[in-house]
């Protein structure tokens, strides 16, 4: 399994009887249930499964420096230029 663990992003592979070799990841969470949702991908299509994972990565990135919790007072303010 490898972590994308700053962006909360787990990436495995397993074996399953009826696909075979696939990537997983995780995509969401159910909020009524709080189960996870996940995706997956053969494991013969490993530019495929890296373009999702990559597409998934920068989509929770992106969530994550917009979050207000990262601010910092007096950073990321506008300068007006007075």
């Amino acid at each position: 399994m490898v972590g994308l663990w700053a962006v909360g992003l787990p990436v495995w592979c397993e074996w399953d009887q009826t696909f075979g070799w696939r990537y997983r990841w995780w995509t969401d969470t159910n909020t009524d249930t709080g189960d996870r949702k996940f995706a997956q991908c053969a494991g013969i299509a490993t530019d495929t499964a890296v373009r999702r994972i990559v597409d998934r990565y920068w989509e929770l990135h992106g969530a994550l420096v917009a979050s207000p919790k990262l601010r910092v007072p007096g950073e990321n303010a506008v300068s007006t230029g007075g």
